[in-house]
């Protein structure tokens, strides 16, 4: 059979396509699960702090231990079921982790420096460093819907913590439900739509 150059440029578009569209499925696929785990540990925990306040500590303690045993097993089983896991893809995750780790201690560091903090500015500062790292991540995958959200959830947090401020939505107990249902509610409905869509 032959081919000209039109119908071989065509095929090999097809064939990019593809190789996108499957490196873009098997990556999401596996991030639903966590964004469904954040999403939850931030609806309750945030929903904690507005309705029992004084069990807030207690339970951002247990909710984020919960969150990071469940996203290390998710992380775990998801790595081992994919066959089609490239090595490419293997190794983007293995530095992502890192970069996490790393991120971490500077958040530590930042938030360190930056303290004393009331209780919804701590809050607020680690949902737009973790948002932040959503879009690095989505910069680095080349995925815009963890850059799409990473940019909508940090700019739902800063809304909602400049209406706390200005006393729009009632104050700062008021802002605790903007996070639980808005920030919350987006987190986890993008990891559903990760996992039913995407995967």
């Amino acid at each position: 059979m032959e081919m000209n150059a039109d119908d071989a440029r065509r095929f090999l578009n097809n064939i990019d396509g593809v190789e996108r569209d499957t490196k873009r499925k098997t990556g999401l696929g596996a991030i639903g699960s966590p964004l469904m785990i954040w999403g939850l540990v931030w609806i309750v925990c945030y929903a904690i702090v507005y309705w029992l306040p004084q069990y807030a500590g207690k339970g951002w303690l247990i909710g984020d231990g919960i969150g990071v045993f469940a996203t290390i097993c998710f992380g775990v089983w998801d790595s081992r079921k994919k066959e089609i896991v490239s090595t490419e893809l293997r190794a983007k995750s293995k530095r992502i982790w890192i970069a996490w780790g790393c991120w971490a201690a500077f958040l530590f560091g930042i938030l360190y420096m930056a303290w004393p903090m009331n209780g919804m500015q701590f809050g607020s500062v680690i949902v737009l460093m973790v948002m932040f790292m959503f879009v690095v991540t989505g910069l680095w995958l080349e995925v815009r819907f963890l850059i799409f959200i990473g940019c909508l959830i940090a700019a739902m947090t800063v809304l909602g913590y400049v209406l706390a401020e200005h006393e729009v939505i009632n104050g700062m107990r008021a802002y605790a439900l903007w996070m639980s249902v808005v920030c919350g509610g987006l987190l986890f409905g993008s990891g559903v739509y990760a996992r039913v869509r995407l995967e």
